[in-house]
């Protein structure tokens, strides 16, 4: 029996990358355990956060089924993004803040109109922690969604958006649960191209030994300026201004170690000394330095 092909269809709006996707999971990682003590201090009750993954979807619908959602408006533009939380984590934060026994965290049951209200509050708090984070991509702020009923217009080009959605583990009472953001990702997409993009390191000329017959023919011709620095000392300024005419000053020993500058950059150290009547450097080593930063 064969089957009919069926025809690729791109995803709305189109995609993001692996790459991208990976960077931005390694970013929500590392803030995670930041995130989770601000909101662990500000409601009073210890909670772990940890992110699990970064998926795209079409549509502004949660994965999470039957779970409490918030929406809120992302400016600038007039995009739309979502909050999402597992209906048992509602009862877990009510415990939690009551300093309450745990009681069994069904993920089935639905979430009372109280639960509701504190998960509620709670993703509202976390999506302040969120937007901090993605601030730092460029600018962006997630505000309530305007009051009065939802525009048509935006519920449809909702239906048709896809969507980026970064899913978190919350532990509360030792209890993991779902905790999604759905952002569009014509919102995503603008701020991650950075994300994309490889560090690239430029090689210098001068490591490539293919290059180096080159480059030396190329430096045969060229004048530098060379000085031999014997001495740097430390003189208190009241001295200075009462040296005369005839004064000594003591700048060191004859063959104390002295540095030869080639232009600005230091290259060689050496030792100060007289040969056949004229002054002289004797050559000890190379100064170990990033000359190719100089």
């Amino acid at each position: 029996m064969t089957e009919t092909a069926r025809p690729y269809v791109p995803a709305p709006g189109g995609t993001l990358s692996r790459k991208i996707r990976d960077a931005l999971l390694g970013i929500h990682a590392q803030q995670a355990a930041k995130i989770a003590a601000e909101l662990s201090s500000r409601l009073g009750f210890a909670l772990k956060l940890k992110a699990v993954s970064v998926d795209m979807s079409t549509g502004a619908v949660p994965l999470i089924e039957g779970g409490v959602e918030t929406l809120f408006a992302i400016r600038p533009g007039d995009g739309r993004g979502y909050a999402a939380l597992e209906p048992r984590a509602a009862r877990l934060l009510v415990d939690a803040a009551l300093n309450a026994p745990v009681r069994p965290a069904d993920s089935k049951a639905e979430a009372t109109a109280v639960e509701r209200k504190v998960a509620e509050g709670f993703m509202d708090l976390f999506l302040s922690r969120i937007n901090a984070l993605w601030e730092t991509l460029g600018e962006c702020a997630f505000t309530p969604p305007p009051a009065g009923p939802p525009d048509e217009s935006a519920l449809r080009k909702a239906a048709l958006e896809t969507y980026v959605v970064n899913r978190f583990s919350l532990d509360l009472q030792g209890v993991a649960c779902a905790l999604d953001t759905g952002l569009p990702l014509s919102f995503v997409k603008p701020l991650t191209l950075s994300l994309e993009k490889p560090t690239e390191q430029t090689a210098s000329l001068a490591d490539d030994p293919k290059m180096v017959p080159h480059l030396k023919k190329k430096m045969e011709g060229v004048l530098v300026p060379v000085r031999a620095y014997l001495a740097e000392p430390d003189v208190f300024l009241r001295e200075m201004v009462e040296l005369e005419p005839g004064d000594v000053l003591n700048v060191g020993r004859l063959g104390a170690e002295a540095v030869l500058m080639v232009g600005p950059a230091a290259l060689y150290r050496g030792q100060a000394g007289v040969i056949n009547g004229h002054r002289a450097l004797r050559i000890l080593g190379v100064v170990k330095t990033d000359r190719r930063s100089t």
